[in-house]
């Protein structure tokens, strides 16, 4: 394990390289003093059902735990790294988006999330911060980089008409069913998804 990537209120992400094969990885550590470990739990099997099934998602997944002699009680998420920065980071060095690129992510996103609702996952936090692209963006003429949406720390599993309860997510992209503390589907994140998408047109929520 090696360079800090990002840290959070509940862990941290690091760079790593898989000694068997030389793949860099992201190793996402969670403290489990600090988070729920259903949570835990609902990320790791959201990451289970989705990881290698489809491109706008991780493709490989490895989960492990601290020894017990270590005493450190952390959950380890292992994942592929992205090497083209956040969506928020594409907007700041590139400006807003033309309706051709728009469109191009538009249907990347709104696929994601049509797959991801099949398989009864629910993100409930789609924002550019957690859209990353998985390689830096060529300046050539229809070079568009894939999609990869990360973070599944608010994800729970949900049936098709199901409702949630709980604000989880950030305030901006949050669905107003989700603010106002009443009951939720899973299309809180097609909401999500309208305002990302505006933002890439716009600059803001």
């Amino acid at each position: 394990v090696g360079d800090l990537i990002g840290r959070g209120i509940y862990g941290s992400v690091r760079r790593a390289v898989d000694r068997k094969t030389g793949d860099i990885l992201a190793v996402k550590s969670i403290l489990r003093t600090k988070v729920d470990e259903n949570a835990i739990k609902d990320e790791c099997d959201a990451l289970q059902v989705l990881c290698g099934h489809h491109p706008n998602f991780p493709l490989k997944l490895m989960v492990y735990e601290d020894s017990p002699l270590l005493k450190s009680e952390v959950t380890h998420i292992v994942t592929d790294i992205y090497t083209g920065g956040t969506l928020i980071q594409a907007i700041a060095q590139r400006g807003l988006f033309d309706e051709g690129d728009w469109c191009v992510f538009a249907n990347q996103l709104l696929g994601a999330v049509s797959f991801m609702h099949s398989l009864g996952v629910a993100h409930r936090d789609l924002k550019p911060d957690n859209i990353m692209l998985k390689e830096p963006w060529s300046p050539k003429p229809g070079a568009i980089p894939t999609l990869k949406i990360i973070d599944f720390g608010s994800a729970t599993f949900c049936l098709a008409h199901e409702t949630m309860k709980g604000h989880v997510g950030t305030k901006f992209f949050s669905a107003p069913e989700v603010l106002r503390r009443k009951p939720y589907t899973k299309k809180c994140d097609v909401w999500s998804v309208g305002v990302l998408l505006m933002v890439l047109l716009k600059g803001y929520p």
